[in-house]
């Protein structure tokens, strides 16, 4: 798959099957990493509802890039946008920042210069981890935890940076904004999973998950953990003892959501992919007969 060309690939059924075999090794290893002592005790109901809200990280990522795409004036059809979002989300399993770079490719192919294509992907990257931290440092200050305040600073400076960015490549204060409100839809999904997930676990949610947010952003954002698999239960573990929750909680709670969230992009990725490549193949087929 060449840089510039990402929209016009299309994946052969021995790509399709290396792309299994990837996502099979990517559960296997966040199912290894499964912390399970406490699963005995999860509560069903919050914990499935959890899982089944995995594929709204899907949607509001596609939501988020067609709002970045629209910042250098590139309009991205909703169907395209998942696709791009899957791939990108596939690629991120690498230790590199995948996402980045698919998303960068196809808008270098939709007519964008890479300066301009990468430009708006960090304004919305940036916008999503200063949204994130936002959501996070409430709960911190209320629970009296001292990593408040630079997780406020980390909020303010991020989103400065990324309206910063918004404006240097030529958007309105109105085209920032949507890409901040489509980012705030990614903060939600997560925090919803969140929210289940300790509940399920048996403890009030309260704020205490909110704070847990951050996480996912952060470990995204390192870019050099597979899907920040590994990173973020670390982060999770380790923010979960500043809102009173015992470490093995936020581990847990990070680990199901990694497991729901491979699943989600591998039947994805697998079934768009290959029904991509069937109705083209069935294109071919009919254009050979005429």
């Amino acid at each position: 798959m060449w840089f510039g060309k990402v929209r016009r690939h299309e994946f052969t059924p021995r790509q399709l099957m290396a792309l299994g075999v990837l996502f099979l090794a990517m559960l296997v290893v966040a199912i290894a990493r499964f912390p399970s002592e406490r699963v005995a005790d999860i509560r069903v109901v919050p914990g499935i509802l959890a899982v089944l809200l995995a594929p709204t990280t899907l949607v509001a990522n596609a939501q988020s890039y067609r709002a970045q795409a629209q910042l250098i004036r590139i309009r991205i059809p909703w169907r395209d946008a998942v696709r791009i979002t899957l791939l990108g989300s596939a690629a991120n399993l690498l230790p590199v920042p995948g996402a980045v770079v698919v998303r960068t490719a196809d808008l270098v192919d939709r007519g964008a210069d890479t300066k301009g294509a990468a430009g708006t992907t960090g304004v919305g990257a940036l916008a999503w981890l200063g949204l994130s931290f936002l959501c996070a440092a409430p709960t911190l200050l209320w629970r009296g935890s001292w990593s408040a305040w630079p997780v406020l600073l980390a909020a303010i400076v991020t989103l400065a940076l990324s309206a910063i960015g918004s404006i240097r490549l030529g958007g309105s204060v109105h085209d920032w904004m949507v890409v901040a409100l489509a980012s705030g839809g990614l903060v939600v999904a997560l925090a919803a999973r969140y929210v289940l997930l300790v509940w399920a676990l048996g403890f009030d949610p309260g704020g205490s998950a909110l704070a847990l947010v951050a996480v996912g952003a952060l470990s995204s954002a390192a870019g050099f953990f597979p899907g920040g698999i590994g990173l973020r239960e670390v982060l999770a573990g380790i923010t979960a003892t500043l809102v009173d929750l015992p470490a093995a909680v936020g581990i847990l709670v990070a680990a199901i959501d990694d497991i729901a969230w491979i699943a989600t992009v591998a039947v994805g990725v697998i079934f768009t992919e290959a029904g991509r490549s069937f109705r083209t193949s069935l294109a071919r087929a009919s254009a050979s007969e005429q």
